[in-house]
């Protein structure tokens, strides 16, 4: 799918297995750069091992349900997304309920508008694809992130706790209908 924003040339791919190496290394570095300045050296570096690894995104991709979007500039990949189902809150239970597990693009690349392409193609995947609703985690001390879920139309409904390293955060939950 190939898109432009205000003349900004992205274009957003399904991922591959042979893209594993990329989204390790693509999810490393926009993990780091979102979170380094709020958490400790060594919890980022646990989560980072434990979450980031080959092994680790093979198993995701296998897993029913799960889907790896890349987008790049040009020929650039700077970012990506990861949409699943299986993994509703009780408050979604019963629905038809897609989550928006990771969206993440590099820092150097958020002027382009990618993020609200990840956004726009993860709904439209959504909808293709016979879901009601959609849904997502986001962190409670990430302000520009609840806004920007806000602006494309989601609503905080609760909230889990997401450990990252050794510690426990807080997650709101919030979800779109569409």
């Amino acid at each position: 799918m190939s898109i432009e924003y205000n003349d900004i040339p992205l274009r957003i791919r399904e991922a591959g297995t042979g893209d594993i190496p990329l989204l390790v290394a693509l999810g490393r570095r926009t993990f780091y750069e979102a979170f380094r300045d709020f958490n400790t050296e060594e919890n980022m570096t646990m989560f980072l091992d434990e979450q980031f690894r080959d092994e680790v995104l093979e198993r995701e991709m296998e897993e029913a349900g799960a889907v790896f979007f890349i987008i790049y500039h040009n020929t650039e990949p700077i970012g990506f997304s990861k949409v699943r189902v299986g993994h509703e809150p009780p408050e979604l239970a019963g629905l038809n309920a897609l989550e928006i597990e990771r969206i993440y693009v590099d820092k150097g690349h958020q002027d382009k508008k990618a993020g609200t392409a990840m956004m726009r193609h993860n709904i439209a995947y959504a909808k293709e694809n016979g879901f009601g609703t959609i849904w997502l985690g986001v962190w409670e001390h990430n302000p520009h992130a609840i806004r920007f879920y806000e602006r494309n139309g989601f609503l905080a409904f609760g909230d889990h706790i997401f450990k990252l390293g050794k510690d426990p955060q807080r997650d709101i939950l919030m979800k779109k209908d569409i």
